[in-house]
């Protein structure tokens, strides 16, 4: 059996401005096998072209626009979407340990500042509480 993610019907009226193939790319990132808990997550897009039928190239073009939906780092191929937890509720205490081994598993770049951001919008004033300070440090370190 595959993880399990939930995926709210707002889905469908969530993505304004994006096009057919950017919303399937959207829908196929909030569930594909490489995903997991943060929503934040090294992608393959060999595994993308297969699951999609699309080229490497085009889907790195989208990923790569700038919209609200996602957040990619071309050199650490790293996808974030801002909105996950929103979707996939973090509380438990072994949901924060899942989510941290994840996030620490990750190589720094601009996207560790971008995901405690959008955690903190998500889940409101307080929830970068749980977030491993490791994790924290590196995301004050990046550039």
């Amino acid at each position: 059996m595959g993880k399990r993610t939930w995926i709210d019907s707002d889905i469908w009226t969530d993505t304004e401005g994006l096009n057919n193939a950017e919303q399937v790319l959207y829908f196929w990132l909030l569930t594909n096998n490489q995903r997991n808990i943060a929503g934040y997550y090294k992608i393959n897009l060999a595994y993308a072209k297969l699951d999609l039928h699309v080229s490497e190239n085009r889907i790195e073009k989208m990923l790569l626009k700038p919209q609200k939906y996602w957040l990619y780092d071309h050199d650490t191929r790293q996808v974030l979407i801002p909105k996950f937890t929103r979707y996939n509720i973090v509380r438990s205490k072994q949901q924060f340990s899942a989510l941290n081994a994840e996030l620490n598993k990750l190589k720094p770049c601009y996207l560790h500042r971008e995901f405690l951001k959008a955690f903190e919008e998500v889940n409101g004033v307080g929830s970068l509480e749980m977030i491993d300070p490791r994790f924290k440090q590196k995301a004050e370190r990046i550039e």
